[in-house]
């Protein structure tokens, strides 16, 4: 289930929010910093590094050093 789940996820999101916010530029998507696997696939999906800092994480048990990458729309 994963590896057919993996391909559909990083998708560029850029077209998904496209209806919630037309004026959008840009769309953001946080990562925590050691999830490689995750931010890999968002530059494989066309993403770029953005910016890196410290997040309050969606999950507590992940750290609080994340990186941002960007979609150009």
């Amino acid at each position: 289930m994963a590896a057919a789940w993996a391909p559909r996820s990083s998708r560029p999101p850029s077209s998904a929010a496209s209806p919630d916010h037309p004026d959008a530029l840009d769309v953001l998507a946080p990562v925590a910093l050691g999830n490689e696997a995750s931010w890999r696939a968002l530059r494989r999906a066309g993403a770029t590094w953005y910016a890196e800092g410290e997040l309050t994480p969606d999950n507590e048990v992940d750290p609080r050093d994340h990186v941002v990458h960007r979609f150009r729309r």
